[in-house]
C-alpha cells in the first residue's frame, strides 16, 4: 500500500512541475507548442508598428516654431517606403501564384494515380497466372509424396503428424490415402477433428 501512496505522490509532483513549466514557457515566449522560444516582450515590439519619435511629433503639434528638424539626406536614402496598394497586388498575386501550384499538384497527384493503377492492373495477371500454377504443381507433389510417407508410417505417429495440419491439408492428405491406411488414421483422431475435416466436403 505505501508503494501505491509513493507513485501517486510522485506522479502528482510530476504533474505539477510539467503544468508549472508550461505555465511560465506559455507566459514567458511566444508560442512553445510550436516551438517559438523567442521571449514575448520582443515579439510585441515587432508586432507593433513604430511611431513617431516624440521629436517629430513637437514639430507637428506646434507649427509657429520656425525650425523644423529634419533627417539627413544620408539617412532617408535607406529608408524604404510601400504603397498599401503594392501591398495588396503582392498579397494577390501571391494567392493567385499558390492556387496555381495547388492546381498544379492536384494534376500531377491524379496523374500518378493513373499510372499506379494501370501497372498495378498490368502486374496482376501475370504474377497470378504464373506462380498460382507453380503452386499448385509444388503442392500436388508435395501432397503425393507425403501420402507415400504417411502410407508407411504406424497409424498412431501419422495421426499426430496429421493433426498438426490445417483441415484442408488434413483433408487433402486423408482424401488422397488408400482407403484402409486412411481409416486406420481417422480411427486415432477425436471425434471433432474427424466432424471438422470430413463435413467440410
Amino acid at each position: 500500500m505505501k508503494d501505491k501512496i509513493i507513485y501517486a505522490i510522485i506522479l502528482l509532483i510530476a504533474f505539477l512541475m510539467v503544468t508549472g513549466a508550461m505555465y511560465y514557457g506559455a507566459s514567458t515566449y511566444t508560442n512553445i507548442f510550436a516551438f517559438d522560444f523567442t521571449p514575448a516582450e520582443t515579439a510585441a515590439k515587432i508586432s507593433k508598428p513604430k511611431s513617431l519619435n516624440t521629436e517629430n511629433k513637437k514639430t507637428v503639434q506646434n507649427p509657429s516654431q520656425s525650425k523644423v528638424n529634419l533627417p539627413d539626406a544620408s539617412s532617408t536614402s535607406n529608408l524604404t517606403v510601400q504603397d498599401s496598394a503594392d501591398i495588396k497586388l503582392s498579397a494577390s498575386s501571391l494567392v493567385d501564384s499558390a492556387k496555381a501550384v495547388f492546381e498544379q499538384l492536384k494534376k500531377m497527384k491524379e496523374l500518378v494515380l493513373l499510372n499506379n493503377e494501370k501497372v498495378q492492373n498490368q502486374n496482376e495477371p501475370q504474377s497470378v497466372s504464373v506462380p498460382s500454377s507453380r503452386k499448385d504443381s509444388l503442392y500436388s507433389k508435395w501432397l503425393k509424396n507425403s501420402v507415400k510417407l504417411y502410407e508407411a508410417m504406424d497409424s498412431k505417429k501419422a495421426a499426430k503428424i496429421i493433426q498438426g495440419y490445417n483441415d484442408n491439408i488434413a483433408r487433402d492428405i486423408i482424401f488422397s490415402m488408400k482407403k484402409k491406411k486412411a481409416a486406420e488414421i481417422i480411427a486415432e483422431f477425436k471425434p471433432e477433428l474427424v466432424n471438422r475435416i470430413i463435413s467440410l466436403q
